[in-house]
């Protein structure tokens, strides 16, 4: 940053402010320049602070606690080659944060790269916080106790290394009497050896440093639960197996490479009955768990085996069910047709998965909503599920890398809505149904690398070729390695290649 910028004392907006690597450096600022810059408002960011107990008056110079109209800060601790982190700069970083305390009335807080193993007292009292983002911060062990913040909605946690617990339980029978009452959005990512989002004192035992005097709360009496979250995202936290739970879910759930407990513990949870002395939630609604939820994605979960039929039946709200590399799911269980409000269905990469196990068709039947059907490499799948013909709704189906699909069955001809179908690496599937004819509002079809169902839709040549002729926009693309042909067949090859759309009447003509 240029000298000088102490002199604009009527400055209002300064969105980053970079420190120098050098701090003899003759040609930048140094941080006590921010000093007197108290009309700051709006959001600043401060971009490679220093490690170590030099850095500390630097840091206290740049008079943060007196920029009362700052709304977002972001302090950005710079990163040391080679990830060594010597035991100083870990207790230097602690005070550090202890100077770098911000105004009151600041609303959002990120913390990014600090090598304390724990956060400054000041953070309570930022009444009026709204978002507080911690990242990188891998020596952190312990967080305050966050819920003492009243106005916090968003809570992200990322890259926490060393983070097995966010809240500490005291063991007080009012501890949970306004627990999070305001948070609405939990985001956390890659926190390796986070296992519980509470840890209680132990009464039992004598109080001391000693972690063993602290126990998992596991166990669904001593969970309280989250009265207005609507969004939550977990993604690369493996050992998580204990979360409050959280019922009042809306927008979306999203879990990645982390245990199903937590979504067990919520789904399972008797809503007319409260679970704990807390139930801020609980005993505000009789509304079952997840009720009122409209999306969510599974990806790599591996405790997952099934799709209970007690789940299904909560979410009668859900728009989107996305599940992607369930290496151990094996069944959508009957309980699919209870998700009557679902437009979008995803599966993908789930290799023992059989979503074809509804010999009277009801699994499906209940998807009254359903717009949207993709389904991807999943190698169980001989054939459609039978009860997919009753969601008269479908607009667009995609099959994708399916190598055990041999047909498509002739009773498509009753998803009268569908505007688009796509076929791609069914090297298996040889035709096309007569039902096709009837699919008077299909727009776009495409067939890709499926060598035997291309040669028969071939125009004029092709056995399927009238079956798909009225449909306004092709794509037949033939695999790649097949469309490398000696001359002087090249030229004609050319004419079976369909990697191009036309309208029908173009090739009619």
């Amino acid at each position: 940053m240029p000298r000088g910028l102490g002199q604009l004392t009527n400055l209002q907006t300064l969105s980053t402010f970079v420190v120098h690597k050098d701090p003899l450096s003759r040609h930048s600022s140094e941080l006590k320049e921010l000093n007197g810059l108290n009309n700051l408002r709006g959001h600043l960011e401060i971009k490679n602070l220093r490690h170590g107990k030099d850095a500390t008056s630097e840091c206290k110079a740049a008079n943060l606690k007196e920029k009362q109209h700052l709304d977002a800060l972001d302090l950005r601790w710079s990163f040391k080659l080679g990830g060594v982190i010597a035991s100083d700069d870990i207790v230097d970083d602690e005070v550090l944060l202890e100077v770098l305390q911000p105004h009151l009335n600041l609303k959002q807080l990120r913390l990014e790269g600090n090598y304390g193993s724990r956060l400054p007292i000041w953070l309570l009292s930022l009444t009026n916080l709204v978002r507080f983002q911690l990242e990188r911060c891998k020596n952190c062990q312990y967080l305050p106790p966050l819920n003492q913040l009243p106005s916090l909605k968003v809570l992200c946690l990322l890259r926490m290394d060393a983070l097995e617990y966010i809240s500490l339980g005291s063991g007080d029978s009012n501890e949970f009497s306004s627990f999070f009452s305001s948070l609405e959005e939990i985001n956390l990512q890659f926190c390796p050896n986070l296992k519980g989002w509470l840890r209680r004192r132990d009464s039992s035992v004598e109080v001391n440093s000693d972690s063993h005097n602290f126990v998992e709360i596991t166990e669904h009496p001593l969970l309280p639960s989250f009265p207005r979250l609507s969004k939550l995202d977990i993604f690369r936290c493996p050992l998580l197996t204990s979360m409050p739970m959280f019922p009042h879910l809306e927008e979306y759930f999203y879990i990645e490479n982390s245990s199903s407990k937590p979504l067990q513990q919520t789904m399972m949870m008797n809503m007319a009955t409260p679970q704990s002395p807390t139930s801020t939630a609980t005993a505000s609604s009789s509304s079952t768990p997840l009720s009122k939820l409209k999306s969510i994605q599974l990806t790599s979960i591996e405790d997952l085996e099934t799709l209970p039929e007690d789940w299904s039946k909560n979410l009668t709200s859900l728009e989107s069910l996305k599940i992607f590399s369930c290496n151990r799911l094996s069944s959508l269980s009957p309980g699919i047709q209870h998700l009557t409000a679902l437009q979008n269905l995803v599966l993908y990469n789930c290799r023992v998965l059989e979503p074809v196990n509804d010999e009277d068709g009801m699994q499906w039947q209940g998807l009254k909503s359903l717009l949207s059907l993709n389904i991807q490499n999943l190698p169980k799948l001989v054939s459609l599920p039978l009860g997919l013909q009753h969601a008269t709704t479908l607009q667009s189906l995609e099959i994708s890398n399916c190598e055990n699909l041999t047909a498509i069955p002739e009773w498509i001809h009753n998803c009268t809505s569908l505007q688009k179908l796509v076929i791609k690496g069914c090297a298996n599937l040889t035709s096309l149904p007569e039902g096709m004819r009837s699919l008077t509002y299909l727009q776009t079809l495409k067939i890709e690398e499926c060598p035997i169902l291309l040669q028969r839709c071939e125009r004029e040549a092709g056995e399927d070729w009238a079956k798909i002729a009225h449909i306004p926009e092709l794509k037949l693309t033939y695999p790649e390695s097949d469309a490398e042909v000696a001359e002087p067949a090249k030229e004609q090859k050319k004419q079976r290649i369909w990697s191009i759309f036309k309208k029908s009447r173009a090739l009619n003509a």
